[in-house]
């Protein structure tokens, strides 16, 4: 009885760190989606398969959010056509920079959480 309750633990732990990535991936709350996860595993994990890209066009590559009017402008663009806004390079670099660092940290986690989850149930 009791590895059969470390196996059913251990896959809710897999199925709820994968429902964070996914989520984390779309633009959604890690931690948000990493306790839906866990609370209803795979009614969480068709959830979030479900919801829709927040980074959609932003993530695409073809397009990028003005911030300042929040409407859609070629990724090469200089200068927002809607508004005027003028895009700073080194800015929208070192925001591309921190969402890599913070896709790494979610890895790295749900890595260890794996690790300690298997240590703990030989």
């Amino acid at each position: 009885m009791g590895a059969a309750l470390d196996l059913i633990l251990f896959s809710i732990l897999i199925i709820a760190v994968f429902t964070a990535a996914i989520g984390m991936s779309k633009g959604r709350s890690f931690l948000g989606w990493l306790i839906l996860g866990a609370v209803f595993p795979i009614l969480g994990l068709i959830a979030v398969a479900a919801m829709p890209n927040l980074k959609g066009q932003i993530r695409a590559g073809d397009a990028k959010k003005c911030p300042s009017c929040a409407e859609t402008v070629r990724r090469e663009a200089a200068v927002c056509r809607h508004c005027g806004h003028t895009f700073d390079r080194a800015a929208e670099q070192e925001t591309a920079r921190i969402e890599t660092r913070n896709l790494r940290y979610a890895a790295l986690i749900g890595i260890a959480v794996i690790v300690v989850s298997a240590y703990f149930m030989r």
